[in-house]
């Protein structure tokens, strides 16, 4: 493989590390509401009722993020790779 090809490979895989952090955000805290995290004090209940309250938002948010794993792919094999 020639030096322009790596170096294009390896910006690819660079930038998918920078798509997952932001789509993860995202889906964690922008769709799903699990940032910032319930307080340690909440009982079961309280657990219970974030869940249920909207749990199609929180299905939506973690489909973003299992996408945003996806694109965590090329960044952990090239790191793998080298």
């Amino acid at each position: 493989m020639d030096q322009l090809t790596k170096l294009k490979v390896q910006m690819f895989a660079a930038w998918c590390g920078i798509a997952y952090i932001l789509l993860a955000l995202i889906g964690w805290g922008g769709i799903a509401g699990f940032l910032p995290p319930t307080a340690p004090s909440a009982g079961p209940s309280d657990i219970a009722a974030l869940y249920a309250s909207d749990f199609t938002r929180v299905r939506i948010g973690m489909i973003v993020l299992m996408l945003a794993a996806l694109a965590l792919i090329p960044f952990v094999a090239r790191i793998r790779c080298c």
